[in-house]
């Protein structure tokens, strides 16, 4: 699943996914659901992969939605921040 609040992200990444599903035909590679809503209003779930990607800097409190997003993954899941380098 993704969620990000920008249709524009979701449509490019909707492509990025169809380019793999096509490049790697013996792969298996998971259909994946793209969300368009505020990670603010999302529900939570159980996730094994989160990658927040320049998140941070659009949020008031960056601790809570860190907080928020742990508590979405499974026991052993990983979390990935990416931000900018400044």
């Amino acid at each position: 699943m993704a969620i990000d609040f920008s249709e524009n992200s979701l449509s490019r990444l909707r492509l990025r996914w169809a380019l793999q599903r096509m490049t790697r035909p013996l792969q298996k590679i998971a259909p994946l659901r793209l969300i368009c809503e505020d990670l603010n209003l999302a529900e939570p779930g159980e996730f094994d992969f989160i990658l927040a990607s320049n998140v941070l800097h659009h949020v008031a409190d960056p601790a809570t939605l860190l907080s928020r997003l742990s508590r979405w993954l499974k026991n052993e899941g990983l979390l990935r921040i990416v931000t900018y380098p400044r």
